[in-house]
């Protein structure tokens, strides 16, 4: 067993260097200005080629590629990180994690990249798609606290089906730039920012 297997398997997905709990995260807050009417979740996803470069989930990502996800909501969230591996049958939180030390509710504006410090997701040599899921909420969702033990696919994705049914917002807005892609919702009462982001690699 590698140091890799301190955190949960993912087929298709490796950790490199993860035994120690990761305190600095990475996390930097920065000043959002207030917004009454909207929801924002920004999101990239960070390679680590040289100084790192910033793509998104359409890159065409192959074996060996090293990469983290990074997110930004800019109000106090309660922010889940799931994936689930091209040959997995089951789900694993990413975030939150009993490895990071940071929890929920994130404050707004605080970024955050999983994994941080000097670790990095590496792809194997397997081809398929990591069904990473995103989602950010102002309140805790009871049905999506993380835990150390897989989820069961159907029961992950009939939770998922229901939140995606009873608290889509009435209105959404999907903005990128060189650096983030910045997802805007509606403040409904229990709305939330759902973004699947499967990363095909082969």
């Amino acid at each position: 067993m590698t140091r890799r297997e301190a955190w949960p398997a993912i087929s298709g997905l490796m950790l490199a260097g993860c035994d120690k709990l990761l305190h600095g995260t990475g996390a930097a807050t920065v000043a959002v200005p207030p917004n009454t009417s909207e929801l924002e979740l920004d999101y990239s996803i960070l390679l680590n080629e040289g100084s790192g470069r910033i793509v998104n989930d359409k890159h065409p990502f192959k074996a060996g590629d090293r990469f983290r996800v990074q997110f930004r909501p800019a109000f106090p969230a309660h922010v889940y990180l799931v994936n689930r591996g091209a040959s997995e049958s089951d789900y694993t939180f990413l975030y939150p994690n009993e490895k990071i030390a940071s929890r929920n509710p994130l404050p707004a504006g605080q970024m955050m990249a999983v994994p941080a410090g000097s670790d990095w997701y590496t792809l194997d040599d397997k081809p398929g798609v990591e069904n990473l899921v995103l989602i950010a909420a102002t309140a805790p969702l009871t049905e999506f606290q993380a835990t150390d033990a897989a989820v069961p696919r159907d029961d992950f994705e009939s939770n998922l089906a229901m939140l995606e049914r009873d608290r889509r917002p009435s209105a959404s807005r999907r903005v990128e730039d060189k650096d983030w892609v910045r997802l805007f919702a509606a403040r409904d009462k229990n709305s939330v920012i759902l973004v699947r982001l499967p990363i095909d690699h082969r």
